[in-house]
């Protein structure tokens, strides 16, 4: 379905809606992708707003990146408002929220120029925590499972990947290669307190750590990865799907081999953006979006263990 131009992010919430951050601002569908509408219709704005990444959370919170700021909702999209980030204005880029949003309420924004800005208060207020952060070009973000009791996050950037044990307040560089750098996406094992599994795809392809982000090691995987998505009982069922410009692939093997999800995954265009609402597994709805402003539900093919 042609609903937008260039689709950045997609997300999905517990309510069953489904969110997309485009060029010409964010759209909402209540119906499992088959209508679209403006998300954003009671936020008093003269033009579109184009937005560039999008997250939502069980209890209805939803927040997505705007030139210079965050929109944020706290009712599942009934009321919007507007939170600037100062001056020289900055332009988020991705955006993840802690899995203990519900008690701790943090949401980590990354920009494109100026690096992590992280809200503890349910995104009313926001403050930038980059000490020790060299990259401020911050291009994708992932929270450990964990994040209540380690506090860790990853950071993905143009040069590598920086990781933080303390909320967001204090950074250090991993030794991800910086010549296979920018990384574009992240993926962390559900069960990383104790795997320190964590997958990240970059302009060369799919790595691999199991050490908490100490060293890599390059999967068989080698086009640029710009979305990442594991099985959300990674490792008891190791499925990973990796979107590409072109395909979709799937590892059931936690990266070691690699299909294209064909037929059943046949989007035309450049491919930017990928959700599982429901996980990466057989027969579950996948929300795919384009360059071209494409927003189509596929339904993910069975292969070998399903």
């Amino acid at each position: 379905m042609m609903v937008a131009d260039t689709v950045y992010g997609l997300a999905s919430s517990a309510h069953g809606t489904w969110y997309a951050a485009c060029g010409s601002g964010l759209l909402r569908s209540d119906d499992s992708g088959e209508s679209w509408r403006d998300a954003l219709d009671t936020l008093p704005i003269a033009v579109p707003l184009p937005l560039t990444c999008v997250a939502a959370t069980a209890d209805g919170a939803i927040f997505a990146g705007a030139p210079g700021g965050i929109v944020v909702s706290l009712d599942a999209g009934a009321t919007w408002s507007s939170v600037p980030f100062g001056s020289p204005p900055p332009f988020p880029a991705t955006l993840a929220v802690s899995p203990d949003f519900a008690a701790d309420g943090t949401v980590l924004a990354g920009s494109m120029e100026d690096g992590v800005f992280v809200s503890f208060d349910r995104g009313t207020t926001w403050q930038a925590w980059n000490i020790g952060l060299f990259d401020h070009s911050i291009l994708c973000l992932a929270i450990s499972p964990d994040f209540a009791h380690d506090g860790r996050v990853f950071a993905g950037c143009e040069s590598g990947i920086f990781y933080s044990t303390n909320r967001g307040r204090f950074w250090h560089a991993t030794d991800f290669p910086t010549e296979q750098a920018p990384v574009l996406s992240l993926a962390i094992s559900p069960d990383f307190a104790r795997d320190g599994t964590l997958f990240a795809g970059s302009a060369t392809g799919c790595f691999i750590s199991r050490d908490g982000g100490r060293e890599w090691a390059a999967t068989a995987l080698t086009e640029a990865v710009n979305a990442l998505l594991i099985d959300p009982v990674f490792p008891a069922q190791p499925t990973l799907l990796a979107l590409t410009d072109t395909a979709l692939l799937r590892s059931d093997d936690g990266g070691s081999t690699w299909v294209v999800c064909e037929p059943g995954v046949a989007v035309a265009g450049e491919l930017t953006a990928v959700a599982a609402p429901a996980g990466p597994g057989a027969g579950q709805p996948l929300l795919i979006g384009t360059a071209d402003g494409v927003l189509q539900v596929v339904s993910l093919p069975a292969t070998r263990g399903d």
